[in-house]
This record gives C-alpha cells, structure tokens and sequence, in this order.
C-alpha cells in the first residue's frame, strides 16, 4: 500500500460512501489488515461475502459448549504474539499440545525433543526398517534446525529498531546472518517430502506413516520442520473465534467498518470504486484485496487503457492458466 503511510491524525475522506481503505475478506488476512490501516487513522470498510467474519477461524456454542470450526490452534512463529502486543489486544492462550498417532499408539510431540519416542513408535511398527527410521530421523533433526532460525525471535516488523539499538546490534544482526546461511540450506530442499524420503527407504507404508500429517507434495524443508513446529501451538481461552472477535472490536473502536453479506462482484480500477452484488457502490483510495483470487480477476474491470489494464489483463490470464492454493493479499490502486 504505497500510498498509505502512518498518520498522526485520522484522514475523513469516508464521506459519500468512500474510504481511504477498502479490504475485501475478513478472514484472518483481512482482519489483521484491516485493523492496521485503521489503527493509523485511516478510514476503512472491511467487506466480507459470508455471514460471520474469520473465514477458517472461528468458533460456535452449543448446549454451553465451544466448538472451533475451522483451525483448532495458533501457530505462533514469532507473528501472532507480537502482531497482538502491538495492537494491545490482550487474549490469554494455553499451550496447545499436539498428539500424533498410528494405530493404538499416541505421544504428544513438544519439540525436537520428542523425536526419539517418535523413532522408538515407528520402530515397532516397522521393526525390519530400524536402520532407515534413524536415519530419517537424523533429517528431521537437520532439516528442523536449519527451520527454528526462521522463529528464533519475534518477527522484526512489529518492533520500533530505531528505539532499542542494543536488540538491534545483539539480537537482530546476529540473526539475520544466520538466517541468510540456514535459509540457503533449507531452499535446497524443495523436493516433495514423499520424493525426498524414498532417499531412505523403499517401504511406502512407513512413508505413508510420516507423510500422513502433510498436504500433498509439501516441500522437504516445510514438512519436516513441523516436527519442531508441533510445540509452537497455543489455543485461545474461549475458542479459536476470540481472535477473530478481537480483531473485529478493534476495527470498530478504531471507527472501521464491518460489512457482513457483502460481496464485491465489480472493480473499476480506473475510477477506484467496488460494487457489491446487490447494487451498493463505494469508493477507495486503495483497495486490498484478501480474499479468493480468482474472485478478484473475474470481478475486475480491465477494460480501462493503458498501463493499469495491461497489468490486470495480463495477470488475468496467468490466474486462468493456473490453479489458486487459497487466501492472498493483494494491494489495488487506480494508478
């Protein structure tokens, strides 16, 4: 958002149906957008196609009872926290253990620490394959700490560096070299993890087993990982809902706009202004786009000359020719 920068005094431009912000999908992505253009003092109208906000992240009650509908914790990985702190949003979280399984057998995995009860589980399941799980394990080990350097600390971009100079020189420098070196190492990896394990052995049951927790062709250097990334759950006392609720009183006390049943279904990039569905027209200095992109470029009017047409017609046919994986943020502005 190039034009949007922080502002000491709130910016009114919301008259006549037009704001200086418009984010479209109050899934997570859009929530926290749309919280941080509004804390800056920007007007802002969050518009959301469902009936509740959250997308994969919320929670219902029944009979006195909360269920979580979608996500059932919180990755940390040095954002969610920190992104929380500085918006001063206070929700309390317990640690969220994770427990895997095969067949009859369980344990409850709390970091790298673990893998040798993990080692010791697939051992008797797969007793003539000893040799290969320990060397798979060796992997894990490797592959988790080139990754743990990624969560080392709290993601930079929610701290104030020209305030505390010794976190600066001490903490984020040092980190960041190593970060480059690990990083290095952690990209060569991007084979599918089903490909890279047939490395270490020919069984499929027992890659069948250690696969069965990650999507479908997940790189290497991702699924792995996870075995380090397993502890770094937390669940929100109340239900995974309470951060969407959070986030949606924040909007509103920063004098945001929620708009629930709220479909954009055109963009007209050159006069900066969306149109829902049902008619109702409003203008933007900027538009964020949070939601399906596919949605995006079939709602957008690339009928316009020059350079911003182009753009979107061009962008437009690669969405056509490839398939999407899910929820992006994509800034749109008229110019």
């Amino acid at each position: 958002m190039k034009d949007i920068k922080k502002a000491e005094v709130r910016v009114t431009v919301a008259a006549g149906n037009s704001y200086d912000a418009i984010v479209v999908g109050a899934g997570i992505a859009g929530l926290t957008s749309a919280a941080y253009v509004a804390k800056v003092g920007y007007t802002t109208l969050l518009c959301e196609k469902s009936e509740k906000p959250g997308g994969l992240v919320g929670s219902f009650s029944r009979q006195g009872f909360t269920f979580d509908a979608g996500i059932r914790a919180f990755e940390n990985s040095g954002i969610v926290f920190p992104m929380l702190a500085q918006l001063g949003i206070a929700i309390d979280f317990v640690k969220n253990p994770v427990v895997i399984g095969i067949e009859d057998s369980q344990m409850t995995l709390t970091g790298v620490e673990s893998l040798d009860d993990y080692a010791a589980m697939l051992s008797v399941k797969f007793p003539q394959n000893q040799t290969e799980i320990a060397a798979i394990i060796d992997e894990i080990r490797k592959v988790t700490a080139y990754m743990e350097v990624l969560y080392g600390i709290e993601n930079p971009l929610f701290m104030d560096l020209t305030i505390d100079k010794e976190y600066l020189f001490k903490t984020l420098l040092p980190w960041l070299f190593k970060y480059q070196v690990n990083i290095r190492k952690a990209q060569k990896l991007d084979e599918p993890i089903e490909t890279y394990l047939l490395r270490f052995t020919q069984n499929q049951a027992l890659i069948d087993v250690i696969i069965q927790h990650f999507f479908e062709k997940m790189p290497t250097f991702f699924a792995l990982s996870y075995f380090g990334l397993y502890s770094d759950y937390s669940y929100p006392i109340g239900g995974t809902g309470r951060l969407v609720t959070a986030l949606s009183d924040f909007i509103a006390a920063h004098q945001g706009e929620l708009a629930l049943d709220t479909e954009i279904s055109q963009i007209d990039i050159k006069g900066q202004r969306v149109t829902t569905r049902d008619g109702r027209s409003f203008g933007y200095r900027q538009l964020i786009w949070c939601g399906d992109m596919k949605a995006l470029y079939d709602a957008v009017d690339c009928s316009a000359s020059g350079e911003p047409g182009h753009r979107v017609r061009e962008q437009q046919q690669k969405i056509r020719q490839n398939r999407g994986g899910g929820l992006d943020l994509y800034p749109l502005s008229g110019d």
